[in-house]
């Protein structure tokens, strides 16, 4: 069957990582989508969850980065936050300094 249709994927159709490039700076929204998801998913996430997470003691905080290959750059980044909150919360620490209200 795969020979019939070529170098087309029977799943998804044709395409490719360099297409899916080009197809993300094909004019100034998907540009400017395009170069926040990038920065904000290969350079700001891996080094806001690896560096704070080392911080505060979380175990392997470069899953997260890993994550966010799979899934995307929101569910990675809530993840983390969920994390960070839950240890807080086990940890017995407020949420706010006292005397702050």
């Amino acid at each position: 069957m795969l020979s019939l249709l070529g170098n087309v994927n029977p799943i998804w159709g044709d395409g490719s990582w360099a297409q899916y490039i080009d197809l993300m700076f094909t004019d100034p929204a998907a540009n400017s989508a395009g170069q926040d998801y990038t920065i904000g998913n290969v350079i700001l996430l891996p080094l806001m969850t690896i560096i704070d997470g080392r911080r505060r003691g979380i175990g392997r905080p470069w899953l997260f980065f890993v994550s966010s290959l799979f899934t995307s750059f929101a569910f990675a980044w809530a993840f983390y936050l969920a994390t960070v909150e839950r240890q807080r919360r086990l940890a017995g620490t407020p949420s706010h300094p006292q005397g702050v209200t």
